[in-house]
């Protein structure tokens, strides 16, 4: 079977992804209502530690990582990652399941940026 979510080279230049970080930071005000302008209700980025990462590959059935976008009771955007599998379908812990060391897990509360930011980088200045 097909999979349009597998197989595809993700990778781009580094000189594309500069263009396209300073594009993102530039303009990210112009998608937000007047009043919410300036309050980054989105960030530049969000950094998770490895471990979030290992958690949703761990799994054998863990083909790819899906990032979502999301909003808690504050207007602020966040992501949300999920692993998927082979059929590009969500992979989602089940209600009332035991949990152990394979079962699946929901990434979010990334550390964003503007408010803890990186180190200087191409991508970020």
């Amino acid at each position: 079977m097909t999979n349009s979510f597998l197989g595809k080279d993700h990778s781009i230049s580094l000189d594309e992804a500069k263009k396209m970080t300073k594009k993102f930071r530039d303009d990210k005000d112009k998608i937000v209502r007047d009043e919410f302008k300036g309050k980054h209700l989105v960030p530049d980025c969000e950094s998770f530690d490895r471990a979030a990462f290992d958690a949703l590959l761990r799994r054998e059935d863990c083909k790819g990582i899906r990032i979502y976008y999301g909003m808690k009771d504050s207007p602020h955007v966040h992501a949300i990652i999920v692993g998927f599998d082979e059929n590009g379908k969500d992979i989602l812990p089940q209600p009332g399941a035991v949990m152990d060391s394979t079962d699946p897990v929901i990434v979010e509360d990334g550390t964003t940026c503007p408010t803890v930011c990186p180190p200087a980088s191409d991508l970020n200045t």
